[in-house]
């Protein structure tokens, strides 16, 4: 099996998820080792963030993104 258009990912470890500074921090992180978000997207392009909203369950359960993750996302974008 051949795979043309293989994802880029990239993992940081957060350990202090409650805290907006730190959740940025690591999702700043995680876009620097793809090559920053400027490699993706560019000014002009529409881009929708899609959060994992499984069930209604508190993202301290690991069932939703946590909402930090998202608004980091949206404002570097």
């Amino acid at each position: 099996m051949i795979f043309k258009d293989r994802s880029t990912v990239s993992i940081t470890r957060c350990k202090e998820y409650l805290d907006f500074e730190k959740v940025k921090e690591a999702v700043r992180n995680c876009t620097e080792l793809i090559g920053g978000l400027e490699s993706l997207i560019t000014p002009g392009d529409v881009v929708m963030l899609k959060p994992n909203l499984l069930i209604e369950v508190d993202f301290t359960k690991g069932a939703t993104t946590n909402p930090n993750v998202i608004f980091t996302v949206a404002d570097l974008c």
